[in-house]
């Protein structure tokens, strides 16, 4: 899971307040549990992996991405009570299950029929961004009140325009793979944890 909750963007407003990774990590301590199942935090052994610095993804997402958030997100807390919120009320994996479509089974998809499902219950049209015919990132964007919204900007009235504009890096069946971390946080040893999409 990859949020990004930025709602003064649209404004070119930011707040940049970083309090590096020990401090995230003792604001949201009680979260610890709901973000180690939901979002787990990966731990970099290099600056280049760590975008210039070491230690857990968490950091790097509020201070990249949930700072720019202020007022709408007040804190750390905040922001990733709200992240791991919207991920269990947007639950793609559950929506995507329900329309026929199993990510952990290794088949290929009709792009169309992934971004149809997911539309049809969010009621927006999310951006997939693929690598070698594989989902890379889906992206589902938010209004200030957190209200789906669609990713992508001048849609046509061609439904299967939109999905072609939203997703370009797609091919016309995809795969929806699962990742294997290097390692989680909490570990002292380095082992091979499944993260599903």
């Amino acid at each position: 899971m990859h949020n990004i909750i930025c709602p003064n963007m649209v404004y070119g407003q930011t707040m940049m307040m970083g309090h590096g990774h020990h401090a995230v990590h003792m604001l949201v301590k009680s979260l610890m549990p709901e973000l180690e199942a939901y979002w787990p935090s990966l731990y970099c052994t290099s600056s280049k992996r760590c975008f210039g610095g070491k230690g857990p993804i968490w950091a790097h997402e509020w201070e990249k991405h949930g700072t720019c958030s202020y007022p709408v997100i007040q804190d750390e807390y905040d922001y990733f009570a709200t992240t791991l919120n919207l991920y269990t009320k947007y639950n793609v994996t559950r929506i995507l299950k329900n329309a026929g479509i199993d990510a952990l089974n290794g088949e290929k998809y009709l792009l169309s029929d992934v971004v149809s499902a997911i539309k049809k219950d969010f009621g927006a049209t999310p951006l997939l961004v693929c690598k070698k015919g594989s989902v890379q990132e889906l992206r589902i964007c938010f209004y200030k009140d957190f209200k789906p919204r669609d990713c992508v900007s001048g849609l046509s009235s061609n439904a299967t325009d939109d999905i072609t504009k939203s997703s370009s890096s797609c091919p016309t069946y995809i795969n929806l793979p699962t990742y294997k971390p290097l390692e989680y946080i909490p570990s002292k040893v380095c082992k091979q944890v499944e993260l599903r999409f």
